[in-house]
């Protein structure tokens, strides 16, 4: 749990950061190669961008500065993916009246490079975090993430 002003300004400085990167991504890749597949048109994909920057800060906020290194990096990781997969497959599964849509949908997305690209800046994000780069601390004193 975030204890001190400090880590909640890192934590959302770390997040912005790391939506503003996954947009500049999707905006340059996303020009070449469709990144969430031909399925996710429109708006989809912007909210599973959304609902993966929401998936990272939730998971980071839980954090403790205890939490073991690696755990700290994967963790956020992590919930950034899923938050893209699940609201990928709720999304595109909603209104069709097919029960498999969402699942297959989510599913599929491992063959596109969008949640590649989400798993590998987040994981870049969460290091960075973890890290306590000079904005986030002084040149003494201990990390924050």
């Amino acid at each position: 749990m975030v204890r001190s002003p400090q880590r909640m300004r890192a934590a959302l400085l770390t997040t912005l950061g790391f939506a503003v990167a996954l947009g500049v991504v999707w905006c340059i890749v996303g020009l070449a190669v469709p990144l969430t597949g031909p399925d996710a048109a429109g708006w989809l994909p912007v909210a599973m961008i959304v609902a993966a920057v929401a998936g990272f800060l939730a998971v980071l906020l839980r954090l403790t500065p205890a939490t073991p290194a690696l755990a700290g990096i994967l963790l956020p990781a992590v919930g950034g993916c899923a938050g893209f997969l699940v609201a990928g497959g709720v999304l595109h599964g909603l209104g069709g009246g097919n029960p498999l849509a969402g699942p297959a949908f989510a599913l599929s997305q491992f063959g596109y490079p969008g949640i590649y690209v989400v798993a590998a800046l987040s994981l870049a994000a969460a290091a960075a975090f973890r890290m306590g780069t000079s904005p986030h601390r002084g040149r003494h004193g201990r990390p924050l993430g």
